[in-house]
């Protein structure tokens, strides 16, 4: 919306809308029988992205249910706007600035912070009784029985084939960094 001035040279009018062509028809709806008389109107845009008035809201939203019932009633629509159109009416009405979405997160953080809550309570006496909670999430494979025991661990072995025939044939070792590693004698 934007904000227009309209100088009739008998007076000057602010009017809301939405362009110049709506601003002249606002005004002329609005105005007395004399000024409807003045044919020549100067319309001044003064700002721009202006709020709508309640007037123009209500009229909006009357619009917008009527839409809205023409599509039937298990529209995806209709059921997507259920319960939004009537808080609309109630932030015109009352200035507020209410929305399912903006109720429907404010209870989604409230039910994290229980939860967390929940789970710190339980944190808290557990450590009062000495018990050690289990993670149960895992985050690395488990080590070899090998590993568990202080070994180094083994090398992936690769499997071989025959080149001539295709055939797998007993798998070697991947040679590690230290096999490679040939020490030659001195000369």
């Amino acid at each position: 919306m934007n904000e227009y001035m309209i100088n009739t040279g008998f007076s000057r009018v602010s009017v809301t809308a939405a362009n110049e062509k709506d601003a002249r028809r606002i005004y002329r709806e609005n105005t007395t029988a004399e000024e409807k008389h003045f044919k020549d109107i100067a319309v001044e845009l003064i700002r721009e992205n202006v709020p709508a008035t309640k007037q123009q809201e209500r009229e909006a939203l009357e619009k917008i249910k009527a839409i809205v019932a023409t599509l039937g009633p298990r529209s995806y629509v209709g059921t997507a706007l259920d319960g939004c159109l009537v808080d609309a009416e109630v932030n015109i009405e009352n200035d507020f600035g209410d929305s399912m979405r903006a109720r429907w997160m404010e209870a989604e953080n409230r039910v994290a912070q229980a939860r967390f809550a929940e789970i710190q309570a339980q944190a808290e006496i557990d450590a009062q009784a000495n018990i050690i909670p289990i993670d149960t999430t895992p985050t690395a494979l488990p080590p070899t029985a090998a590993q568990a025991l202080g070994a180094p661990p083994q090398p992936a072995t690769i499997p071989q084939t025959n080149p001539g025939t295709g055939e797998i044939v007993e798998p070697t070792r991947q040679p590690t960094a230290q096999a490679a590693t040939v020490e030659e004698p001195g000369f």
